[in-house]
């Protein structure tokens, strides 16, 4: 993660790469690579290549009717309300593929202290794609900087999606109104996070815990390492899982599939996940047996 100011932020993502429409064509079925036959057939009307110059790369083929949204023209208006907001500096994460790209702010000065006395901070995960992976989206996040954890917040804090149908006029005000928002979910976040703190985990309970999240045997085993220096609760659990998915995890896809997951543990009563990992459990047992 690194520090910097919006404006140095922004200088960044206007790095990013742009994508280019391009026209495409059929391509003859019997098409061989160096024969007159790989040569393309006629224009496939309707349709358009999204091509990011910066990777050299063709992301997708879409109607022609779809809206190709740059990622700077995405991310500039957000990042342009915050630096109008007063937010200063800023710690932040910044990646990019052909297809998509993520920006994930946090702002130090908006954070709350959970019973362990560990600092989280707030703030929001911003993706925009040339592949249709995603539209635009707006995401509550947040990070634990003792071991810099991101904790993806999407159902506690709230998230929306920018379509890619013309409709981007729209961003501006739909940028506010969930920064308004953000500062209200403050309270109730934390409430989430010292009641999940309370809830300990009994012997017996972790696997199907862990069952629930349906990760690997060898995913298993990292997390319950990661366990054994936090606090034996439903906040220890959350904070070794998005350890696990933060920074261990080589693919950034399953890295936010298992964030995602991870919410669960702040949202659900132990009890009843413990009882919904047993009965996968059973299931798996019963079927080894038949």
């Amino acid at each position: 993660m690194k520090d910097a100011t919006i404006q140095e932020l922004m200088e960044e993502v206007k790095g990013f790469g742009k994508a280019a429409e391009v026209e495409v064509y059929f391509k003859h079925p019997a098409a061989v690579e160096g024969s007159e036959l790989a040569v393309p057939y006629p224009k496939a009307e309707g349709y358009k290549g999204i091509f990011n110059s910066k990777f050299g790369e063709l992301c997708d083929i879409v109607s022609a009717r779809y809206l190709t949204v740059n990622n700077e023209d995405a991310f500039m208006p957000v990042l342009g309300i915050l630096n109008d907001a007063g937010h200063g500096s800023v710690k932040y994460k910044a990646y990019e593929t052909a297809g998509y790209a993520r920006v994930s702010v946090f702002f130090p000065e908006v954070k709350f202290t959970p019973k362990d006395g560990h600092d989280v901070i707030f703030g929001l995960d911003l993706w925009n794609s040339y592949d249709r992976s995603s539209s635009l989206f707006i995401g509550g996040y947040a990070c634990r900087l003792i071991c810099q954890n991101q904790m993806r917040l999407n159902n506690l804090i709230g998230s929306v999606s920018v379509k890619h149908t013309g409709k981007m006029e729209k961003l501006k005000d739909t940028v506010i109104s969930f920064l308004a928002r953000l500062n209200t979910r403050l309270d109730p976040v934390l409430a989430a996070v010292n009641q999940a703190s309370e809830q300990e985990i009994a012997e017996g309970e972790l696997e199907p815990l862990l069952e629930t999240f349906h990760i690997r045997k060898k995913e298993k085993t990292a997390v319950e390492g990661l366990l054994a220096h936090e606090e034996g609760s439903m906040w220890g659990l959350y904070n070794a899982m998005t350890n696990y998915a933060s920074n261990s995890v080589k693919s950034s896809d399953r890295g936010y599939e298992l964030l995602n997951r991870a919410e669960r543990l702040l949202q659900t009563p132990k009890e009843e996940l413990v009882k919904e990992g047993r009965e996968m459990l059973a299931m798996k047992a019963t079927a080894k047996g038949a």
